[in-house]
This record gives structure tokens, C-alpha cells and sequence, in this order.
């Protein structure tokens, strides 16, 4: 059994960072990680080719109860940072759309970097901590067979969230927030998916749509499912659960209204149906209009067409529910940042405790902004410790 300087567990990008920040400053390092390999998330992001950051990241990408807690991490090391670390490795990258940055030939030339840059540090595969205790300033790690791992007076808690669970997860940080008496924030999937019944006959149309969640307006597409909604907006709009309001105008760049009205002033014969599946799949148009009158648009009142307007325009949705971690990008919850010093990622509660990454109660928009959040975290941790 040996003594460290710092001991981090988790093997995530959070945790490598810290580590490859920490070991500029020649300190002994642990890092442990209940998996075959580090950085597996990592490996399998983005289709296989990493979305290692957005270039548009700021504190308002990220929700939680404080979503300014992110501006010191990412002041001190932000996406031109990541963008840097990547050049300066010779990673071939680029520009999916809307910031999204993208590794051009697999995420395993940026793995093997950080790993490269990571060695100097102690790495112990496989290995599930169950137990963390604290005495006279020193920290003692224990496995889930009460056998001591390793002791060092700064620890630091890398090990994500629940998501992900197919490739091995932890709920370590939340049992070691416990040990130490932090708050946590109610855990929750989020970057997901929405359960409800009410479109499965819609299943596999994709339409570009804005939302109004919990007056909250979103924009991207939305994917009917078999059970459900997905798609880039609802995945954002997940991490807004849970939903007073949850509001859907399928055509977000006109005033339905107004184009009904001139149509009637016109003697339109067509049906709503008709006009509409002009707008967006057919299918689409003859669900939304199932309720209402076959007439032509001249022959329909204008109260008529306010309420067909807003069923298209203001489709309200209740009852939704998020799917489980296993279809989850992240998790939502975890450690009160108010606990946390956010220049250092260091407890305010134990002196050389520290959180990074994922655990925290930090959640960030879909498009790289949480592996921003990762690297950025770990750096000021490393750096700081």
C-alpha cells in the first residue's frame, strides 16, 4: 500500500485532465478506475469521433442550481483552451454545425493523447472504491472487499454520473458526498428522450420545431419515436425536467393565424389538411388536424381557425416522463456546487476533497458542452490542488 500526493478516482476525461494538469507540478498521482480501460465514455462520444467541445460554451450552456458556478473552469481553461490542446497534438478536427467540434478520424487519436500526457500517474484498473474515509488529514480508499487501496491527503471524486451504465458507472461520489455531509441535488437522467403515448402513430418523422418549456423557447428538430419524443431539442429540454409547461409549434416560422385568415378572405377551397401537409408531412398535418372540420378553409369560422391554429402552434403536452439513464447522455443533479469552491473544484466542507466533472451539479446543452465541462473542471483542479 503506498502514500500519494493525490488520488483521483475516475478515469473519465474530468479525471485524466486533472491528473495531466497536477503532474506539471511533479506530484505522485493514483488513478482509479473500476473499468478494463480509461476514458471509455470518451471512446464511444459522438458516434466514435468525440465532440470534445463547442466553441461557443459559456455558464448560460449549463443548468443546475447554479449555473454560474461554471464561469471560474471555464475562464481558466474554455473551448479555445481545448481547441489548443487538440492542435498542439496534431489531432486532425472540425466543424460539425453550431460550434461542435469533432475529432475528423476517430476518438482514439485524442484518448491517446491524453493517456500519453497522463503517464507519470499510478493507474489501477478495474478496481470498484466502496469505501473513503478521512482521519488526521489523510484519506484511506478501501475496495468492495474492505481492503485498503491507498491513503493521500487529496482526493478527488472523477467519477461521473449514473448514464451510461452499459459501460460501467458509479454512484461513488454520491456515497462519499454522504460519508462527508454534502447536499446533494436529486439525481436524474437528462440529454434524453421523453416518454408519452400521445404520437406513436408519428413514429419516425423528424420536424424542426420550437419549444416552450417552462417558458423557456428551444429550437432544433424533434424525432417522433415509438414511445416518445427525442431529437437535439428534447434532449435539451429534458434538462428542464420537471415540466410545468411543455409547449410545441410545429411551424416556428409563420403565423399560422394570419395565413388562415387571408386564405378565407381568398375563398379558399382547400382543407386545413391540405394547406397544412403543404408545411410538413402529411402525416403530421392529418394528426394535428383529425379533431377538425373537413370543410374548405372558407367555410370555417375564424374561432374555428384560432383553435386549429393554436393546436398546431401551441400544442400543449402533459404527463411527460424521461427515459432511463441507459438512453440518457448525462445526469442531471448530483453535488450542491454551493458546497464547492468553484476556482479550485475543493469542498468547503473537508479540507482536500475535491469534485470535478459530471458528479457535480452541473449539466450542460447538448453539442460538446459537457465534455467541455469535463476538461475544464479537471484542469482548475489540477492545476489548484
Amino acid at each position: 500500500m503506498k502514500r500519494y500526493d493525490i488520488i483521483i478516482i475516475g478515469g473519465g476525461a474530468a479525471g485524466i485532465m486533472c491528473a495531466i494538469s497536477a503532474l506539471s507540478s511533479k506530484k505522485s498521482i493514483l488513478i482509479v478506475d473500476m473499468g478494463p480501460k480509461l476514458l471509455r465514455r470518451v471512446l464511444i462520444s459522438g458516434g466514435g469521433r468525440c465532440n470534445f467541445t463547442n466553441i461557443h460554451a459559456i455558464y448560460k450552456n449549463y443548468h443546475g442550481n447554479d449555473p454560474k458556478f461554471a464561469i471560474d473552469a471555464l475562464s481558466e481553461f474554455g473551448p479555445n483552451d481545448i481547441l489548443n490542446y487538440v492542435k498542439k497534438h496534431k489531432i486532425e478536427w472540425y466543424e460539425k454545425t453550431d460550434g461542435q467540434l469533432f475529432c475528423k478520424n476517430t476518438s482514439a487519436d485524442l484518448v491517446n493523447a491524453l493517456l500519453s500526457d497522463a503517464r507519470g500517474a499510478d493507474i489501477l484498473l478495474n478496481t470498484s472504491v466502496s469505501a473513503v474515509h478521512k482521519r488526521n488529514d489523510i484519506f484511506s480508499i478501501y475496495d468492495n472487499k474492505q481492503k485498503l487501496i491507498a491513503t493521500s491527503n487529496k482526493l478527488v471524486i472523477a467519477t461521473g454520473g449514473l448514464a451510461y451504465p452499459q459501460i460501467m458507472v458509479s454512484s461513488l461520489s454520491a456515497s462519499v458526498s454522504k460519508t462527508f455531509k454534502h447536499t446533494i441535488i436529486p439525481l436524474k437522467p437528462a440529454l434524453t428522450g421523453l416518454k408519452t403515448r400521445v404520437f406513436s402513430s408519428l413514429s419516425g418523422i423528424s420536424v424542426n420545431v420550437d419549444l416552450n418549456v417552462n417558458n423557456k423557447k428551444l429550437n432544433g428538430y424533434l424525432l417522433f419515436t415509438h414511445n416518445g419524443i427525442s431529437g437535439p431539442v428534447v434532449f435539451n429540454s429534458s434538462l428542464l425536467f420537471p415540466f410545468e409547461k411543455y409547449e410545441i409549434n410545429f411551424l416556428p416560422k409563420c403565423n399560422l393565424f394570419d395565413e388562415l385568415i387571408k386564405l378565407k378572405k381568398n375563398k379558399s377551397k382547400k382543407t386545413i389538411s391540405g394547406f397544412l401537409s403543404t408545411k410538413m408531412p402529411s402525416r403530421l398535418s392529418k394528426f394535428l388536424t383529425e379533431k377538425t372540420s373537413n370543410n374548405a378553409i372558407e367555410k370555417i369560422s375564424d374561432e374555428e381557425l384560432k383553435k386549429i391554429s393554436n393546436n398546431v402552434q401551441k400544442y400543449l403536452l402533459e404527463k411527460l416522463e424521461l427515459n432511463s439513464y441507459e438512453r440518457a447522455e448525462v445526469m442531471s443533479g448530483g453535488i450542491s456546487t454551493n458546497e464547492i469552491n468553484p476556482k479550485t473544484m475543493e469542498s468547503k466542507k473537508i479540507s482536500g476533497l475535491y469534485f470535478i466533472g459530471e458528479c457535480l451539479d452541473i449539466a450542460g446543452d447538448l453539442g460538446g458542452f459537457n465534455l467541455t465541462w469535463a476538461f475544464s473542471s479537471g484542469n482548475v483542479c489540477g492545476k489548484n490542488i
